[in-house]
């Protein structure tokens, strides 16, 4: 087995960063392949590997999070169970919202149902596919005729 120090590691982890830094250059991957000597699909494969890397190391640091917040919690918990328990309605209000935060962040509550609303909060109509489409392309067609009259009126400024 290769250890991390072997000379093929040493490799692949200087082309991984040799092939971010040329797609960090807006690159695409025939360039970076071209630039590495490797097909597109290796450059993929490359890009691929990173992104589980990433997304490993993403939910290790979140899982360290919930595991610190919930021992935070513990020791709330702890501290104010002999008062709750003692009759005291803040400390019984507290240990409420405590085991509703505890909850939410151990994904034991069901899913929250969110609701489209306008800028006032008011609940949003269905839509389909095809019609919030049509929105986007709308949108879309508005800021194109809004980009074309700004660099028109940066032409004639220009040209004064």
């Amino acid at each position: 087995m290769a250890t991390r120090t072997s000379g093929k590691r040493l490799i692949a982890a200087a082309r991984r960063a040799q092939a971010l830094a040329l797609r960090k250059e807006g690159r695409t991957l025939a360039e970076i392949g071209s630039a590495l000597s490797i097909t597109p699909q290796g450059v993929h494969k490359i890009f691929s590997r990173v992104m589980a890397d990433l997304n490993s190391q993403a939910r290790e640091a979140a899982e360290n999070m919930r595991d610190l917040e919930s021992g935070r919690i513990d020791a709330l918990w702890a501290a104010l169970w002999p008062r709750g328990i003692g009759g005291d309605e803040k400390a019984i209000g507290m240990l409420i919202r405590l085991s509703e935060r505890r909850c939410r962040l151990l994904g034991l509550d069901g899913p929250l149902r969110i609701a489209e609303t306008d800028t006032e909060g008011r609940s949003l109509p269905a839509i389909t596919d095809e019609e919030r489409l049509s929105r986007i392309a709308a949108l879309l067609e508005d800021a194109r005729h809004r980009r074309e009259n700004r660099d028109a009126e940066e032409r004639i400024v220009s040209v004064h």
